[in-house]
């Protein structure tokens, strides 16, 4: 889940079961009037914490989340095309 708290976006991402993988905790920690969150079991691609959605990226109008429901089967071309255009892809780390 991505919560927006007025100054900035705030991400708590997990695999698993929902009512395991984010307990009250983790959930007081998205605080403010708005979030999105996903819940995808993966069919294609990587099984990993990093293609956890919904992903949260900067960019020079500053951060964004967002989340889809399903594949993407031109995003490495696109990609590549973008950053040749000098745009900029940044993924913050995802915390241990």
């Amino acid at each position: 889940m991505v919560a927006a708290n007025g100054e900035r976006l705030v991400a708590e991402r997990a695999m698993g079961y929902v009512s395991e993988a984010f307990d009250q905790p983790t959930l007081d920690r998205l605080t403010g009037p708005s979030a999105i969150g996903h819940v995808r079991y993966s069919t294609a691609g990587e099984v990993s914490l990093r293609e956890c959605q919904p992903f949260l990226v900067t960019c020079q109008h500053g951060q964004i989340a967002a989340c889809h429901n399903g594949n993407l089967p031109f995003a490495g071309e696109d990609r590549k095309r973008l950053e040749k255009e000098a745009r900029s892809f940044h993924r913050p780390p995802i915390p241990k």
